[in-house]
C-alpha cells in the first residue's frame, strides 16, 4: 500500500475497500457542502456505492 507522511499529522494513502465505511460517513455528513461543488454525492447513497468507486 502506498502511504506518504505529509507532516503535521497528515498522511496520504491510496483508498482501499476497508476505507469505504469511513469515507461514506464523511460524504453522508457533508453531502450538501460537497454537492455544491461535485456531482457524486447525490449518487452515493450507500456504502456499496463507495466500495464500487474504490474498486
Amino acid at each position: 500500500m502506498f502511504k506518504r507522511d505529509l507532516g503535521d499529522g497528515l498522511k496520504l494513502t491510496l483508498l482501499e475497500k476497508r476505507h469505504a465505511t469511513t469515507l461514506f460517513a464523511a460524504i453522508d455528513q457533508n453531502r450538501e457542502s460537497i454537492g455544491a461543488w461535485l456531482a457524486f454525492p447525490m449518487h452515493t447513497k450507500q456504502v456499496s456505492d463507495t466500495e464500487a468507486f474504490i474498486e
